[in-house]
């Protein structure tokens, strides 16, 4: 195993990191993860750190879980992916019935997606092309809350409010009318 800074200089050699100013990354001192256990994350010293954040939010219920770890290991043994593109997969299926029931609408239909950010630009993409099919042409502005976050993709980026790092993508945003945030005076 290598030593802290021997594992920076390989990170810093291979990897860009998102939303991290990589000039300043490598005298930052930062934290290498090498493996988790329930709510913390442990570096390659063997250093301890609450995952505050669940690893950006899709660690809620912690790392290593066991009864999570082998349902993962038990999906593996069936089959780890198929496209849904024109085709149908048992357990997608079997998780939208499970769903639909749990959903206030009649008829619930579910499009999966595989982030957040992933979700809004297929909600962005299903609005436009709802009007689209009803023959209406140049609906092409959206409604968000202000104060909002909603990932860091193109499309989620113009639904945003800005934020870090974010301003250099303001010639890409499409036109938003922005409601005022939860907490915000409106």
């Amino acid at each position: 195993m290598a030593d802290l800074q021997g594992w920076i200089e390989r990170d810093v050699a291979s990897v860009w990191h998102g939303f991290t100013q990589m000039s300043a990354y490598a005298s930052n001192r930062p934290v290498i993860v090498e493996r988790a256990e329930g709510r913390e994350l442990i570096d390659v010293e063997g250093n301890r750190y609450l995952d505050a954040i669940s690893s950006l939010w899709v660690t809620t219920l912690g790392h290593r879980v066991p009864e999570l770890d082998q349902a993962v290991r038990d999906q593996l043994d069936r089959v780890a992916h198929s496209t849904l593109l024109g085709n149908g997969n048992r357990i997608v299926i079997e998780l939208a019935e499970a769903l639909g029931p749990r959903v206030p609408v009649d008829r619930a239909r579910f499009l999966f997606a595989s982030d957040g950010a992933a979700a809004v630009e297929q909600a962005l993409k299903i609005a436009f092309q709802f009007w689209t099919n009803q023959g209406v042409t140049g609906r092409t502005t959206y409604l968000a809350f202000g104060g909002a976050y909603h990932g860091d993709s193109i499309g989620s980026l113009a639904v945003g409010d800005g934020g870090f790092g974010t301003d250099v993508f303001d010639p890409l945003r499409f036109p938003v009318v922005r409601t005022p945030g939860l907490g915000e005076p409106g």
